[in-house]
């Protein structure tokens, strides 16, 4: 009788796990885009880390894909308060409007983060693919192209448009595309960092002007990678830095921009060298927070102009997991991160891709390869430890999932998945906290 009481309880205490975590996927919604009509036959296909939030918690992602023997790229908007989703345009469409379109011109990707200022969200465009190494065909792609558009959205009047129309060439740099954008409120500045060289934009939104052009490194041209993050300090300090083509080949360097001296630092500050790719500035104190893709958590001191490490955003454990008899994994990858509203835990989602043991060879001759999310973690900043808040189950799929700090008013998380999946993840994570409580 007492082995059955045991084994009863056992049954209950599993029913139970399970239970919850079938309930944490509840807390997580995915809201497809791709099921949209479109204006064009564009095909939607990736989003790196193009995603925002306006002041009425609508979420806007921009999405690029082929367009016939082009790409464009599809601006779409969900609402968290009603649910309803929208496409609102594309970038052609809009460059067409402003009479700022060149014939033949690509728009590949809006490859940065959409910041909301004085009403308007904002989209920096890019017109190759990647741009990396001095040969390389990605670098001759961008040497190539027109250049570098900056588009808004206005939220009042619920219209798209080009703010490098003015320009003399219509587009704000040649030859460039934006990988990063941010905003400056106190100053209603709009700041861009270029890529494949790291030229700094500030832009003056409520004057609708250019306030000042900041030329990259000469010497970084096809020698370095960009960060995909530009960084706005409350004291009017602009961060950036150039990454080695190969982390092995040496040190990141790291660029400050001093707006009230008007003048850029002479020589680069020593960094980690992979390239930033995730940051949230804390609301109370300005505190400055930034990732890299194997995981690392920095905060900037603003004042000595200094990045402190405090530790990985994935555990120990998974960064050693190399996978089994059925299935190698190659290293996790974080593409960005979020501060939790109490403002003591960073989160992050992890991603790996994951081939299978044998091989399986497809029809394109290439092995078949799956990449997914692996876990929701919590980066807590008083103890520096990290915990798992959520185990994804497996996608089957191949899968990016990024973007940073886009969070509603009721502490939601906004995630954009490319790829095999094609829209917003909304993780409700406080939920999943609660959860994981009564579980413990």
């Amino acid at each position: 009788m007492t082995r059955l009481n045991a084994l009863a309880t056992r049954l209950l205490l599993v029913g139970a796990l399970i239970g919850r975590v079938a309930a944490g996927d509840d807390a997580i919604e995915f809201i497809p885009l791709d099921d949209l009509k479109l204006s064009s036959t564009l095909q939607v296909k990736w989003c790196w880390n193009a995603t925002g939030i306006d002041a009425q918690d609508r979420v806007y992602a921009v999405y690029g894909g082929p367009w016939g023997d082009l790409t464009d790229c599809a601006v779409f908007r969900y609402d968290a308060r009603t649910g309803n989703k929208e496409f609102l345009g594309t970038a052609i469409e809009t460059l067409k409007a402003a009479e700022n379109y060149h014939e033949g011109e690509r728009v590949e990707k809006g490859h940065t983060h959409l910041p909301f200022l004085d009403g308007k969200i904002f989209i920096g465009t890019q017109g190759f693919h990647f741009a990396s190494g001095a040969n390389s065909p990605g670098m001759r792609d961008a040497l190539n192209s027109r250049g570098a558009h900056i588009l808004g959205y206005d939220t009042q009047a619920e219209r798209l448009f080009d703010l490098s129309r003015h320009e003399p060439a219509g587009v704000f740099f040649d030859q460039r595309g934006f990988i990063a954008l941010t905003v400056m409120p106190s100053q209603n500045l709009l700041i861009g960092l270029t890529v494949p060289q790291g030229d700094l934009l500030l832009y003056d939104v409520s004057k609708d002007r250019v306030l000042s052009k900041v030329a990259g490194v000469p010497s970084a041209l096809g020698t370095t990678r960009i960060s995909r993050e530009v960084v706005a300090a409350r004291n009017s300090k602009i961060y950036w830095m150039y990454g080695p083509l190969k982390p092995s080949d040496g040190p990141g360097q790291m660029y400050v921009y001093d707006l009230n001296s008007g003048q850029r630092n002479s020589e680069p500050i020593a960094v980690d060298p992979w390239c930033w790719n995730g940051q949230a500035i804390a609301p109370s104190d300005g505190s400055v927070y930034l990732s890299d893709q194997p995981g690392h958590l920095y905060r900037l001191d603003t004042n000595s102009d200094r990045l402190e490490t405090l530790g990985r955003l994935v555990p120990e454990a998974e960064l050693a997991n190399e996978g089994n008899a059925m299935m190698r994994f190659s290293p996790p990858v974080v593409q960005g991160i979020y501060l939790s509203t109490d403002e003591k835990r960073i989160y992050a989602i992890a991603s790996r891709e994951m081939t299978p043991l044998p091989p399986v060879i497809q029809e394109n001759g290439k092995p078949k390869r799956f990449r997914e999310p692996i876990a929701l973690y919590a980066f807590d900043l008083g103890s520096r430890e990290v915990r798992e808040v959520h185990r994804f189950p497996r996608w089957n799929t191949f899968c990016y999932v990024t973007g940073s700090n886009v969070k509603d008013t009721e502490g939601n998380l906004y995630f954009a998945v490319h790829a095999g999946k094609k829209g917003l993840m909304k993780v409700n994570v406080e939920e999943l906290r609660t959860q994981q409580k009564d579980i413990d």
